[in-house]
């Protein structure tokens, strides 16, 4: 078991503290249940057309269970307002003064990453590693570094081919999940930063897939001292 720790100072001097408790082996969130749970978290609520879970076993999202303390908490309301965060995780410290849509962007890319919704698997390998406040470049490389990662596991244990093709899957399956909670939280809230948070996710899903080559080639020039090495 491991936590990752979110502190909100906003400028008039209040705190705000978040803990997130994540199991090691199964990387998952560790959380009270609310009782009973909001309508809009069960799972036939604006559920994800591609989703597999039966709504008989699974009476609510996975995804909108782990977010809807962070959509219901006022204080995160405002998108633009610039706030000092500071997230703790076990090897480090990292503090930034950022908005607060950017920081419950980070919060919430975490806790879907933590959820046990089927299409979040991929993001698990990068929760023991979080990153908040990635920018583009960085994001690329950990999404990319992880996908090959996870290819050479499975070609360990498999006999299947190196295929771009899944990583293309992933973030398209992203992307309908991104979109559908996002349409939830409309639903159930006037603020806009926890909309713009999941859209924030979504722009990185949707702009990693069609130019993977061209990432990969911006990503060669950090790799030239090692390349030139092999030679």
């Amino acid at each position: 078991m491991f936590t990752i720790f979110y502190q909100f100072k906003f400028p008039a001097g209040k705190v705000l503290k978040y803990a997130f408790a994540i199991d090691e082996r199964e990387v998952i969130l560790q959380r009270e249940s609310v009782q009973p749970a909001p309508a809009w978290v069960k799972l036939t609520e604006k559920q994800c057309p591609h989703c597999p879970l039966d709504p008989i076993k699974h009476r609510n999202c996975p995804i909108a269970e782990n977010i809807a303390h962070l959509i219901e908490d006022h204080d995160l309301s405002v998108s633009h307002d610039e706030i000092e965060i500071q997230v703790t995780t076990p090897e480090r410290v990292i503090s930034t003064a950022t908005s607060v849509q950017r920081g419950l962007s980070s919060m919430i890319g975490l806790l879907i990453a933590t959820s046990t919704c089927p299409y979040t698997h991929f993001l698990k390998p990068m929760v023991r590693f979080h990153l908040p406040f990635a920018n583009e470049e960085e994001t690329e490389f950990r999404f990319l570094s992880t996908f090959l990662i996870a290819q050479y596991f499975q070609d360990k244990h498999s006999t299947s081919s190196f295929d771009m093709n899944a990583l293309v899957a992933v973030y398209e399956n992203l992307q309908v999940v991104n979109k559908h909670i996002a349409d939830r939280i409309r639903d159930v809230t006037d603020s806009d930063a926890a909309v713009n948070a999941v859209i924030i996710l979504d722009m990185l899903a949707k702009s990693l897939p069609y130019s993977l080559e061209e990432q990969f080639e911006e990503l060669k020039v950090s790799f030239q001292p090692y390349l030139a090495g092999l030679k």
